[in-house]
């Protein structure tokens, strides 16, 4: 498993890099940051390769692989669509599914497909 040698993060900072692979947010960037000593606005180019290594070591034994961790995270969206919980149906339509509202907002997640009904009055 190779997280940190890849030629695209070789000029990032470490902060960037971290939330960069699948599954690191803010705060587990800022655990491993801490785990291992390194400043926040320090370049991966200025890391030795034993060192690299080191740190790929210590992210493998810590955090579930990335490629592993999307297989995971897909297995999961797909049992809710499978057994259409509420989240499921959200998902397949397309729609914000952590509660977010949706008359005024989410206009992103609603994209074009979304076409709300128009309730017609009768007179």
């Amino acid at each position: 498993m190779y997280y940190l040698r890849r030629h695209k993060f070789r000029f990032m900072p470490t902060v960037r890099v971290f939330k960069e692979i699948f599954g690191f947010g803010v705060t587990s960037t800022k655990a491993i940051r801490r785990m291992m000593g390194i400043r926040r606005n320090v370049k991966m180019s200025k890391f030795s390769y034993r060192q690299l290594i080191r740190m790929e070591y210590r992210l493998n034994r810590r955090f579930v692989p990335e490629k592993d961790y999307r297989n995971f995270y897909g297995q999961r969206l797909h049992e809710h669509k499978k057994y259409a919980t509420y989240r499921g149906v959200r998902l397949i339509h397309g729609l914000p599914s952590h509660g977010q509202r949706t008359h005024t907002n989410a206009k992103t997640s609603k994209g074009l497909r979304f076409k709300p009904t128009r309730k017609v009055l009768h007179r």
